[in-house]
């Protein structure tokens, strides 16, 4: 916390260094938790209790912003941050009218920092490749000091209180609930709760004055920060291509290339794109897979021959062994390969924030 504080990255109060941090430029420092969702949730089909989901939620410290979330039925993963770094650094635009929300969300792009606890997923390669492949530093939480994660700590029981007045909330505790019937009342989808929390973020939370900003809103602020960069020729920094930062921070495993291409839990993946390193003379190659958990039919295997430097290739429609080509003929959708080429320079971005440039 020392080293940081002398750079000027962030400022601590002396009288209470650890407990905060107060970052100077939007997306300087983001803070990152998940919390299971106050909420009985129903599915889609039937309308049934499927029970509770878990929200993951980045705050911008420097507004007090969301900066972006990520909501799922699984418990957080490795996979529930990558989603929701996604989530910040994309324009949201678009994701909002689809979700026909109309409301301004303009928080986007790379943070500087990342805020996060000691849990597992937040030691996960995933993301630890991610962030060094996007010159993000993970600041992780000192042990037994939580006040450090204090901002997105409130202002996530800032919206569990909001989600207290849904039908189907659980409340925080048994005597808050009393005889309510939380499953009874539920009727919110997956897909309607994360429109519910576009509308809570963008009309509700962001538009409210903040007691940590002297009164200020957090967009008023944000977009105060934003416009100060502005002046100085700078802006935070925007990865050029969404899908390839997306998946610099999918799951990462570790397979054996074979003439058939990589099997992962039973699944054979291939592409004609692999033929080159098939063909190779030599031992079989090992090759670094990604994958994303919520769509197995297709994984992303790092070309270590590209430099690091270009954006991904797609692979072609799964080709090789005859079973693959019998399965095609068939109508089966056959797993796929893209390879993957890491993404590291972002679109007008603050020199300072990219690697080699940064004086820090």
């Amino acid at each position: 916390m020392e080293d940081r504080r002398q750079r000027g990255d962030v400022d601590v109060p002396d009288a209470v260094l650890g407990s905060t941090v107060t970052a100077r430029t939007p997306l300087d420092m983001v803070q990152i938790d998940h919390t299971p969702v106050d909420l009985i949730l129903v599915d889609p089909i039937e309308r049934r209790p499927i029970g509770r989901p878990w929200v993951t939620v980045a705050i911008d410290v420097f507004s007090r912003c969301i900066a972006g979330f990520y909501v799922t039925l699984e418990a957080p993963s490795s996979t529930s941050v990558g989603l929701c770094l996604a989530h910040i650094a994309s324009d949201k635009r678009a994701w909002l009218e689809a979700i026909e929300v109309d409301a301004d969300w303009p928080v986007m792009g790379r943070p500087r920092q990342i805020g996060v606890d000691n849990a597992a997923e937040f030691h996960s390669e995933a993301l630890e490749r991610g962030c060094a492949q996007h010159d993000i530093t993970i600041d992780w939480r000192p042990l037994g000091r939580p006040q450090v994660g204090g901002v997105v700590e409130r202002v996530i029981g800032t919206m569990m209180e909001l989600v207290h007045g849904l039908p189907g909330t659980t409340f925080s505790n048994v005597m808050q609930r009393g005889r309510y019937d939380s499953d009874k009342a539920a009727c919110l989808t997956l897909a309607e709760l994360e429109r519910w929390f576009a509308v809570a973020i963008t009309k509700l939370y962001h538009l409210r004055p903040h007691a940590g900003l002297d009164g200020e809103a957090p967009l008023r602020r944000y977009q105060e920060g934003v416009r100060a960069l502005a002046a100085e020729g700078r802006a935070p920094p925007t990865p050029r291509d969404p899908r390839a930062f997306l998946i610099d921070f999918l799951p990462v495993v570790r397979r054996t290339l074979r003439r058939d291409g990589v099997v992962i839990d039973h699944i054979h993946y291939f592409s004609s794109a692999l033929k080159p390193w098939i063909e190779r003379d030599g031992p079989p190659r090992r090759v670094l897979i990604r994958r994303d958990p919520r769509d197995l039919s297709r994984v992303y295997i790092h070309d270590p021959d590209d430099g690091g430097r270009d954006g991904p290739v797609d692979g072609l429609p799964g080709e090789g062994p005859d079973e693959v080509h019998d399965a095609q003929a068939g109508g089966v959708e056959v797993p796929v390969v893209d390879l993957h080429r890491a993404e590291h320079d972002d679109e007008d971005g603050d020199p300072a924030h990219r690697g080699g440039e940064d004086g820090g």
